[in-house]
């Protein structure tokens, strides 16, 4: 299955993150980024995503 394919399918799925990575950012520690309605970004740190997705998750836990 197409690379494409699987992450058209997961946007159908609400999956809100998939993370690409390639040989280049395993050795360079990052991501690439294809967040659910936003926008992709690549060579992301890893630090940086997951500091991003704990600041996500928080403000998800503090609605409601």
């Amino acid at each position: 299955e197409q690379l494409g394919k699987r992450i058209r399918a997961s946007k159908l799925e609400r999956i809100p993150y998939v993370l690409v990575v390639g040989d280049d950012d395993v050795a360079n520690m990052t991501v690439g980024v294809n967040p659910r309605g936003g926008e992709v970004r690549r060579d992301v740190g890893l630090d940086v995503f997951l500091a991003q997705l704990k600041a996500d998750v928080g403000e998800t836990q503090n609605v409601g």
